[in-house]
């Protein structure tokens, strides 16, 4: 925890006691998902499992969730299974309507992981959705490409407290980077990500924390040493937050992808 003390006591001044609250409440409770450490099971699963086996009776309403806000998207990723999906894959947008639905029955809410097969800021609801959870001081969690977090966008979610995004980054020259994630460009995303870091500055907030996953394949695995740099000079110059991190990750299988394992 004294790690996060700052992003704590931010939270706590800047946001109030739910908002502090719900963030801790992911450190501590939620195993897995983006921004979840869950240290409380780490440290005491057995006791833990003891606990509700004796005295818990019936199932505690979920107090985390992820949902995809869209399933549609204008990239061709050469990693990602929805570049190769059929006609029969549905392809929509979640509605802010059909959001808050879906949470109404969930009062105690703490954590929200927005993420999905497709572009999140394709969906003209999304800001909306965020702007309403972060109004309900629920810890909010998305990963992004960085292409579409443009200063506007960038400004808005500093400034509505958004807990921490995860960047999806899978090279470290643009060459090789703009050959995996087809339509997304290296040099935009890295002036995206250079300006909400600034943006952080100028608001002095420690959220959101940024973090970074990288998908080794074939054609990247010789750049991992340049993209520890890169990230490290970024956390030099700028505030990448209490919980930044690189998380290297293996493919998801699938038959159009094996050459690249």
């Amino acid at each position: 925890l004294w790690g996060y003390r700052r992003t704590l006591w931010w939270l706590l001044w800047r946001k109030g006691p739910r908002a502090w609250w719900s963030f801790l409440f992911v450190k501590l409770f939620v195993k897995e998902g983006h921004g979840a450490l869950g240290w409380a099971f780490a440290a005491g699963m057995p006791v833990l499992k003891l606990f509700r086996r004796r005295f818990i009776r019936r199932p505690p309403y979920p107090y985390n969730l992820e949902i995809e806000v869209t399933t549609i998207c204008d990239k061709r990723c050469v990693i990602c299974e929805h570049t190769y999906w059929g006609s029969q894959e549905e392809r929509r947008n979640l509605r802010f309507e059909e959001l808050q639905t879906m949470l109404g029955p969930f009062p105690g809410l703490k954590w929200v992981d927005l993420t999905g097969e497709g572009d999140a800021f394709l969906n003209p609801d999304f800001p909306k959705m965020l702007r309403w959870l972060k109004q309900r001081r629920v810890c909010v969690y998305l990963a992004d490409s960085f292409d579409r977090i443009e200063p506007a966008v960038a400004e808005e979610l500093v400034r509505m407290g958004l807990d921490g995004i995860y960047l999806s980054m899978d090279a470290a020259t643009a060459d090789t980077y703009n050959r995996i994630k087809v339509g997304c460009d290296f040099d935009r995303v890295r002036q995206n990500v250079e300006h909400l870091l600034q943006l952080k500055r100028k608001y002095r907030s420690p959220v959101p924390e940024l973090c970074f996953r990288y998908v080794i394949t074939t054609e990247n695995v010789h750049e991992m040493p340049h993209f520890v740099s890169m990230v490290a000079d970024w956390q030099r110059r700028y505030d990448l937050g209490d919980g930044s991190r690189i998380e290297f990750a293996g493919l998801l299988a699938f038959p159009e992808i094996q050459h690249l394992f």
